[in-house]
């Protein structure tokens, strides 16, 4: 839970980590874990991103330790997700089959959770390598399929330049602290020539733009009311510190590629729920504003501002490589 403490508090100015203009502090809230973070908005490439107040590090490992993937991902696996994600990864290969020079070659699931997309991969003929910050989840892989899954943050970890044909990092940017373009730069240095990027995170869509709206106008009421602020958005936010760290829009995630050196190929905002690219893991019994919530979600798909981002990505051509 996080409790917003008041609607803006910070005599910092903190820069947006994409396009480096000053942004504007939105919100300043507490944890459960009394972790203080403000939230900030970039009126220059419309990023949403938080900014850790206290002086004390958060450890990471702590916040990604083994109650988060064993109450969470590695514990979601299922018949009825491996169906799902079947689906996910025809597509992505015959994507893939029309874009990459060859196929199949070497991929690299950049925050490969339980392994699933590994096996799917490997079964269709890819040479697969992970990467995680949890020791738990890469046990959890090798002990389930023996694939090689390397620990730590992607930009620490020393593969051989131009060494995958596609790179993959499904719902990751979003969690990632500290310099999110230079950990593009990173996977642009990984991919071949010719090489793909899927990059899958959240969008400051259609729907969250309306539970944002809500968020204010209720802090507003509650303000002149002389009440608490609340929880904040509800647990329906997709910026959530400590782990949630960023909210991306259609422009700002293509500004991050660009400075990053590569070209975005293929964007899409799409839905939760849509069977092609975000299904849901399991069966969820919604309350009626939750319903809504997601019918509008649905809305915003249709609308190209559906809360998930989908972009796939290569190297962009320079002189040097031209």
């Amino acid at each position: 839970m996080r409790e917003v403490l008041s609607q803006s508090n910070s005599a910092v100015k903190v820069p947006c980590p994409v396009c480096c203009k000053e942004g504007r502090n939105v919100w300043y809230l507490k944890t459960k874990n009394k972790e203080s973070f403000t939230i900030w908005r970039c009126p220059g490439c419309g990023l949403t991103y938080s900014h850790n107040e206290d002086k004390k590090a958060i450890d990471y490992k702590q916040v990604y330790g083994q109650d988060f993937y064993e109450q969470g991902l590695c514990a979601q696996t299922s018949p009825v997700r491996e169906i799902n994600e079947r689906r996910v990864v025809a597509g992505v290969l015959d994507f893939l089959k029309k874009n990459l020079p060859s196929v199949p070659g070497r991929m690299l699931d950049v925050g490969s959770g339980d392994g699933l997309h590994l096996k799917l991969f490997h079964e269709a003929g890819w040479d697969v390598q992970g990467t995680e910050v949890s020791p738990f989840a890469i046990e959890h892989v090798r002990a389930a399929y023996g694939f090689p899954v390397s620990l730590g943050d992607l930009r620490n970890i020393p593969f051989d330049e131009r060494s995958f044909d596609y790179v993959q990092m499904r719902h990751v940017i979003e969690h990632v602290p500290e310099d999110p373009v230079g950990m593009l730069r990173k996977i642009a240095l990984l991919l071949k020539p010719g090489g793909i990027l899927r990059l899958d995170t959240p969008n400051l869509g259609l729907a969250g733009r309306a539970v944002l709206a809500v968020q204010h106008a209720a802090c507003f009421k509650r303000k002149l009311l002389g009440q608490p602020l609340g929880d904040y958005l509800y647990s329906y936010g997709n910026l959530e510190p400590p782990e949630h760290v960023l909210w991306f829009t259609r422009r700002s995630l293509s500004i991050a590629l660009r400075k990053a050196g590569l070209k975005p190929l293929y964007v899409i905002a799409t839905h939760q729920g849509d069977p092609l690219h975000y299904p849901l893991k399991w069966h969820e019994r919604l309350t009626w504003i939750q319903h809504l919530y997601r019918a509008s979600d649905r809305l915003g798909s249709l609308l190209g501002a559906g809360n998930v981002l989908v972009c796939y990505a290569t190297v962009a051509a320079t002189e040097s490589n031209a």
